[in-house]
């Protein structure tokens, strides 16, 4: 590489191709690789580490309380999370179709991997978003909610039974309509902090 091109790389943070850049050249000139094969071969293995660096970043910011994926969930110590189902969920058909999934089940089984829903109750306002929010989402896009509640108890949470009736109606527009619920009904996941 060329102190040029090197500090061109630098000054435009393309680090992933600063560091793969030699070795990229060598194996496009031994293969014969066109320019246009070799420029988009770089430019792909930046865009994949950048996107590998926002998922990281994104998954530092939400705080989860578990860093489980597929392959790290404690599938053994929760029997009551069926692994065929959710691996199923993880080719996201759902998404294309637009269905909701809501997890329900006690604290620490493992469903949540976002701020829980239920924990606090809304102020009216709050409740009058979640409800337009779900309005808006109703069939365009997915949403997945995790709740230590069961449908019947929601109207404890978001204070409008009304409002709750209408949202989880089938007749209505609402999440529970072309949804998929999964219970969860296991043992705690969390260790207690003693």
């Amino acid at each position: 590489m060329t102190e040029e091109i090197d500090q061109l790389l630098k000054n435009l943070k393309l680090r992933r191709i600063l560091d793969i850049y030699d070795e990229q050249l060598g194996a496009a000139e031994k293969a014969g690789v066109s320019y246009s094969e070799f420029v988009a071969g770089l430019l792909r293995a930046q865009w994949h580490e950048r996107q590998e660096g926002a998922l990281e970043w994104r998954i530092e910011r939400a705080n989860l309380p578990e860093r489980w994926s597929l392959e790290t969930f404690p599938w053994a110590r929760q029997p009551g999370v069926n692994r065929k189902q959710i691996r199923a969920f993880a080719e996201l058909d759902f998404m294309a179709k637009h269905e909701n999934l809501v997890f329900v089940g006690p604290t620490a089984v493992g469903k949540t991997g976002l701020d829980e829903f239920g924990y606090l109750n809304l102020k009216p306002e709050q409740s009058n978003t979640f409800f337009k929010l779900m309005e808006e989402r109703y069939h365009r896009h997915s949403t997945i909610i995790t709740t230590n509640l069961m449908y019947d108890e929601w109207h404890n949470f978001l204070g409008n039974k009304p409002m709750v009736e209408a949202l989880l109606s089938p007749a209505q527009r609402a999440p529970r309509h072309y949804c998929h619920t999964v219970t969860i009904d296991g043992p705690p996941l969390r260790i207690p902090q003693g």
